[in-house]
């Protein structure tokens, strides 16, 4: 799952700060009812809607906001307009992974030793794509067949690769000029938008398990989350 502005690269924050595990909620109201049965000191509630943090919750959806003083062992009850929404759509999967330029490298290394089919679901922006999301999964596809694999892509992952060789060396700049950060930069988020655009920062893979909560580390053998090719075959 793709939502690099903002929800995968919080996620992978939340995790890196300690966090035990992320809940991810389609709905304000569900994330508050299973809020309302953990003891008080167990959970944060972080989330937006629209961009803007939801009132009552303790944290937004920004990734700088998720810090260890804060989420160590805690269970962050999580929701977004985008991202959960996405994980949602996409329960019926075998396996999820959270992919964001933060953990590109540590997210291939996995999908590379995994055999089946693999699926880029690009979150986007209020049912639009975005130029954000689909640069993620060009750099994810660019990277997997600098590893010399084979693989038989549709015409979905055919432009997500282009559209990465376009802009592979101005990923700050193009982050800066995507539909998902208009709404940030409006907002002041300057800083989510420079902190989604750094790449490598963190090691981190989660993992949707259970159709429950998002953990790490992930599963050395699993693999993510519809853009996408088919290992094994021969590329075209």
């Amino acid at each position: 799952m793709i939502d690099v502005l903002r929800a995968s690269t919080t996620m992978i924050y939340a995790l890196n700060a300690g966090a035990d595990c992320i809940i991810p909620c389609l709905h304000t109201d569900q994330a508050k009812s299973i809020a309302a049965q953990c003891p008080s000191s167990s959970f944060l509630l972080g989330g937006e809607r629209y961009g803007k943090k939801i009132t009552g919750f303790h944290l937004g959806n920004s990734p700088q906001e998720y810090k260890k003083d804060l989420c160590s062992q805690k269970r962050i009850i999580f929701t977004s307009t985008n991202g959960t929404r996405n994980l949602d759509r996409i329960h019926h999967a075998e396996s999820i992974l959270i992919g964001s330029f933060a953990n590109l490298n540590s997210l291939c290394k996995v999908l590379a030793d995994d055999s089946r089919t693999i699926h880029l679901v690009c979150s986007g922006t209020n049912n639009q794509i975005t130029l954000e999301d689909t640069l993620f999964a060009g750099a994810v596809i660019a990277q997997l067949m600098n590893g010399h694999r084979t693989f038989s892509m549709n015409d979905q992952a055919r432009m997500a690769w282009a559209s990465y060789q376009i802009h592979k060396h101005r990923i700050r700049a193009a982050l800066f000029e995507s539909l998902g950060a208009k709404s940030l930069l409006e907002l002041g988020m300057h800083q989510d938008i420079e902190t989604a655009a750094q790449v490598d920062t963190l090691s981190i893979v989660p993992e949707l398990r259970n159709n429950s909560h998002i953990v790490n580390p992930s599963s050395p053998n699993v693999l993510s989350t519809e853009f996408l090719f088919n290992h094994g075959a021969q590329h075209e």
